[in-house]
């Protein structure tokens, strides 16, 4: 890389049947005030006009690249990408959502300041009712984020309002054919966690969509999924994390 050349993040979207939500993603994507991204959209088996919307925007800008796979589910799109990713550092997004301008510079910043491996900012969710999901200004040891994401009231699972050091997910993959696969991939992530630092500024507009895998199941059904997790994040835990 030349010298005084910002680093090249790159940015996971797992899409299937998008067409209503992904420009608006993208857009919000390809306007990010740090501009030297790769974004790697898989498309997961989708058909609606997903296909062709990205066609479009690939002709249009370089950053992004496109991947197609059979429809696998989430966990497995991601997957299809991490190895692609040349950049040095990694980021995610759901097609449902959109970034703020600075969601990248910013975590990026946060992240080599701080000397850590995953940085984290607060979000909003965006529902019937915008709500600001708040973070403190506060840099952890693995232990102590991990502990946060246990008890799930300051720091949640999901992956789209981190940025990850690629060299502390090197070779981390996710489960495949379940949901909350983001919960086992983020305690795998954190094993190899030096520091992992929170960002109070939100920077990541969540959309909650009614018709999402997992809010489409039964709440016995979801507390299974919760239950069996959480039984993964107790083998992290003995593992020293």
């Amino acid at each position: 890389m030349p010298a005084n050349q910002p680093p090249l993040i790159s940015v996971i979207v797992p899409v299937f049947n998008g067409e209503t939500t992904l420009p608006r993603c993208l857009d919000s994507l390809l306007r990010q005030d740090h501009a030297r991204l790769e974004i790697l959209v898989v498309d997961d088996g989708s058909t609606d006009r997903t296909p062709q919307i990205l066609a479009g925007y690939a002709a249009r800008d370089p950053r992004l690249r496109v991947v197609r796979q059979e429809n696998a589910g989430q966990g497995a799109a991601r997957n299809r990408a991490l190895p692609l990713c040349r950049g040095s550092f990694v980021g995610f997004a759901d097609a449902d959502d959109y970034a703020e301008p600075a969601l990248f510079s910013s975590l990026l910043q946060a992240l080599e300041a701080n000397g850590a491996d995953i940085a984290c900012c607060a979000y909003w969710t965006d529902g019937a009712e915008s709500r600001l999901q708040p973070l403190p200004d506060r840099t952890l040891s693995a232990a102590e984020a991990y502990a946060l994401l246990v008890d799930n009231r300051v720091l949640k699972h999901f992956l789209w309002n981190k940025l990850f050091r690629r060299s502390a997910i090197e070779g981390i993959t996710m489960p495949e054919g379940r949901i909350f696969e983001d919960i086992v991939f983020l305690t795998r992530c954190l094993a190899r966690c030096r520091k992992f630092v929170l960002l109070s500024r939100p920077l990541y507009h969540y959309c909650e969509n009614p018709s999402s895998t997992s809010r489409a199941l039964s709440l016995e059904k979801r507390y299974q999924y919760l239950l069996a997790t959480h039984e993964e994040q107790l083998f992290g835990l003995e593992r020293g994390i």
